[in-house]
Formats: C-alpha cells, structure tokens, sequence
C-alpha cells in the first residue's frame, strides 16, 4: 500500500477516533443527565387535619442529590429536609407546633404523574394528604 492510499484510509479511523475522545471528554461518554425524582417540583396541597383544612404550598428541589423542601402557608414557612424516595415511596419528617405543642409529622406518600397522595402520621392519628404539582 502507498503512502497515499494509508492516508486516505487512515483518515476516516482518525476522525473517528477524534470525535469518540471528544465526546466521552465533553459528555461522560453520551450518557444523559438523571431525571429529577418524580417528588420535584411545587406542589398544592390539602390537608385534613384536628383543626380543618390546611391548603398550603410545598416546595421540593435537589441540590447535589439531596431533596429539600419548602412548606408555605398563610401561618409561614417551614423547611422540611432528610426527603427520601425509595422505590417511589416518599418519607420525610416535620416539626411543627400546634396550639402550643410540639408535634414530629411522619410524612408517607407517592407521586403518580402530577398528583401526590400520602398522609401524615401523628400521635392524634393520620392525616389524609393530596396534591396536584402547580405549573409554576
């Protein structure tokens, strides 16, 4: 074979070569990012609780994997953190103080498409819980 005809051959298998180091350099080898579990996102909630209806807001993000959340309502905000998914069940726990009591809220659930449904655990018993995800 010629020095012409190595070039020309050897051509193709370079730029090959090329672009395959290029790509698992840039893009960790082609792979996609993970989507975000199904719990994030900002969230309508209802609430049936001792005292009535409770409607507030619960926001949840991931920062460097860990899911946080954020409850709002007319009474404030509370941070929620320690937010699990595991095999789709979502778990996590709230302090709150409710007429001058202290209460550890024991949260379990799951999110089907844009709806949560869960309840709370708490020494008065369980709170039924539902949610549609807000287009915000």
């Amino acid at each position: 074979m010629s020095k012409t005809a190595f070039r020309r051959a050897a051509l193709p298998l370079a730029l090959l070569l090329v672009l395959v180091t290029v790509g698992c350099a840039s893009g960790g080898g082609g792979k996609a990012a993970a989507a975000p579990p199904p719990i994030v996102g900002v969230w309508n909630l209802v609430l049936e609780t001792p005292m009535g209806k409770q409607e507030p807001t619960f926001t949840v993000t991931q920062v460097d994997g860990a899911l946080k959340g954020m409850f709002s309502s007319p009474q404030g905000e509370l941070d929620v953190g320690d937010i699990t998914d595991t095999e789709g069940v979502i778990t996590f726990d709230m302090d709150i103080e409710a007429a001058g009591q202290a209460l550890t809220l024991k949260f379990s659930g799951s999110v089907e498409g844009d709806t949560l449904t869960g309840k709370f655990g708490s020494d008065f018993g369980d709170m039924p819980v539902t949610g549609t995800r807000s287009g915000e």
